[in-house]
């Protein structure tokens, strides 16, 4: 009785000895918990901290992005506001060289034209300066042009950034205008259209698409044709019958096109034809048709593709010799392909004959082509690090007292309009 007694005041009262021992492995499993909350804690302020920095990083790049763009963008405005003031610098020579040479008068424009110096510019910027003055320490001249461009106080503001931009013009007047059709009869333009789509193997193309040079050419004049009659040559009776079943539907636009990718919407004009043909059209300028404002063809900066299409004599077995040495060296010495006389120019260079081009009855080439332009499009690409900005200026110019259409103020002098812009 007493050693049971004793056993239970024993676990009651545990010894000394076993409470120090249980103390100690309670301290032990205490410190096991807090080394592994430690730990725990540890590993999450660390993932915590790489996600912080990994973070930073991609907004760091981001922001170094965005900030590059904008400045690529920028740099491409002001390629912009420079090469339209040289293009009015080299319009304002060409009215004014007459009166310093004394020859008569004569406004044309091809490959020797001063605008075309502006495509001959390097890439300006701080890099191109500091290559110009590194130069001009050397050789003692203005290497790359660019003191005609820049004055000391801009060369010296440029040489600060790092962007840069360069600049190119493109004549939009060699090509074939086919907004002339939204009104009037546009005979030249139709012809030349006609003329283009039957090109062999262009033609052939078409054939392929179940499509004639005709029917694409006048599908072309009634869908922008402010008229609800449609042409025999398209063969459609209703304008808008094949377009009623599109889906989604819609109706003949009635008005001129604002871009060339308006031509898709065409009967029959796809991407690939777009590919094919795009580059030797254009929609500028919108000519005042009532007028009997047309766009000629300007016969000096026309591709030579565009010149054997649209007189095909010119590729004759006969002629494509002939023809392909002369153009090669007008080309090459930036020469002219044309004055004045387009019919003598026709027969020399592209043994042309009115009699051989039965196939065109309703207008002659000769109609075709002019050797002035009218409208021209600036290209300029910004450049910062790794981030480019394209910027493209289509601009008419205006002659010394030309009204510019759609503004009623006639104080305000102007030597161009800009018709369209866009960045990309």
């Amino acid at each position: 009785m007493k050693k049971r007694g004793r056993g239970f005041l024993e676990r009651l009262f545990p010894p000394l000895d076993s409470l120090e021992e249980s103390s100690q492995n309670f301290k032990k499993k205490e410190k096991g918990v807090a080394l592994l909350i430690a730990i725990s804690t540890l590993a999450v302020m660390m993932g915590f901290i790489a996600d912080l920095i990994l973070s930073s990083s991609v907004n760091l790049e981001l922001s170094s992005s965005v900030q590059d763009k904008i400045k690529s963008e920028y740099a491409a405005k002001s390629g912009a506001n420079l090469g339209l003031y040289l293009f009015t610098v080299t319009w304002g020579i060409s009215l004014a060289m007459p009166q310093i040479t004394g020859d008569p008068a004569k406004l044309e424009d091809n490959a020797g034209s001063y605008w075309n110096y502006i495509n001959l510019l390097p890439p300006l910027g701080a890099d191109s300066v500091k290559m110009q003055d590194e130069l001009s320490s050397v050789l003692s001249e203005d290497v790359l042009g660019l003191r005609g461009v820049m004055n000391e106080k801009n060369r010296e503001i440029m040489s600060l950034f790092e962007d840069n931009f360069k600049m190119s013009i493109v004549d939009e007047g060699g090509k074939i205008n086919v907004n002339d059709c939204s009104r009037g009869r546009c005979l030249a333009t139709l012809e030349s259209l006609v003329a283009l789509f039957s090109c062999p193997a262009e033609k052939a193309f078409l054939e392929d698409k179940g499509l004639t040079p005709e029917e694409l050419a006048y599908s072309i004049k009634d869908f922008i044709s402010e008229s609800d009659k449609t042409s025999p040559e398209s063969e459609v009776s209703d304008k808008n019958a094949y377009y009623a079943e599109q889906d989604p539907a819609y109706k003949a636009k009635a008005l001129p096109f604002d871009t060339l990718n308006e031509l898709k919407l065409v009967k029959g004009w796809d991407d690939e034809i777009h590919a094919v043909f795009s580059p030797y059209l254009t929609v500028y300028p919108i000519n005042n048709t009532s007028n009997s404002e047309y766009s000629k063809i300007n016969i000096n900066t026309a591709s030579d593709d565009l010149l054997g299409c649209l007189v095909p004599s010119s590729l004759s077995e006969t002629c494509r010799e002939n023809f392909l040495r002369k153009i090669h060296k007008l080309r090459k010495d930036s020469a002219p392909l044309s004055g004045d006389d387009i019919e003598s120019t026709l027969k020399d260079l592209m043994c042309y004959s009115p009699g051989l081009n039965s196939d065109s009855p309703k207008s002659s080439p000769k109609e075709w082509f002019g050797v002035y332009s009218k409208a021209f499009r600036l290209i300029i690409e910004g450049n910062k690090g790794t981030k480019t900005t394209k910027l493209e200026i289509v601009f008419k110019r205006l002659n010394p007292g030309e009204k510019v259409q759609g503004v009623d103020v006639d104080s305000v002098i102007r030597t161009y309009q800009v018709l369209s812009w866009h960045f990309s």
